[in-house]
Order: C-alpha cells, then structure tokens, then sequence
C-alpha cells in the first residue's frame, strides 16, 4: 500500500536537518504507537525475518519540497512537503492510518529544530 502524504509547516521556513531520514523513520514509528504500542514495539524490536533478517516491511520517499541549504539545515522554501509512504504488511498500514488521523501531526525533529 502506498500513501502520498502533503505536509504543512507550523511555521514559515522551517528547518530540517540534512540527514532526516533517522527523525522521520521515528515520526513514522510514533504515529504506529499511537494506534497499536504493542504491534509498533513489535515492528521496532523485531520486525519479521526472513532468512536470518528482519524486515520492517515499511519504506518512504525523500521529502519533496524546495529548500536551501544552511549548513547542516534544509530551510524549507514554502510550508508544504509531499511523501510517499509504502507498506507491505496491511496491519502496519492501517496502525499508521490510525495513528495519523488520531493527532493528524507528524514530527520530523532533532535537537536542534
């Protein structure tokens, strides 16, 4: 299953970090909480194997959205972003449909921003 997700800023030019893919697969993991804790500690801890691996069975796409860069920052052009996100396993996709529409906020922070 895929989703495509449009994000809206709080703010005008906010920032994010380069290296946001860490936040967000967290963002990602929280929202699932939301919906399920014990099936999101599940996907977190241990995932499904296969073959002596684990697999989350979830992916997504970089953010889309014009920015500029400053530093170790992208600093948002407009306050809208799109994402794709893509989920193998149905339960994993409906926790996080769930999780979504119980608070509809995705953060996508580190220490700084």
């Amino acid at each position: 299953m895929r989703f495509l997700l449009t994000l809206t800023t709080s703010k005008p030019g906010q920032r994010i970090t380069l290296n946001y893919q860490y936040p967000l697969s967290a963002a990602i993991y929280k929202i699932i909480e939301r919906a399920d804790a014990a099936y999101a500690a599940f996907l977190h801890n241990e995932g499904y194997r296969h073959g002596g691996k684990t697999f989350k069975l979830f992916t997504f796409s970089d953010l889309r959205t014009p920015f500029d860069i400053m530093g170790d920052r992208m600093v948002m052009r407009t306050n809208t972003a799109s994402l794709t996100i893509c989920f193998h396993v149905p339960d994993a996709a409906e926790n996080f449909i769930k999780g979504l529409f119980m608070n509809q906020q995705l953060d996508i922070a580190d220490s700084l921003h």
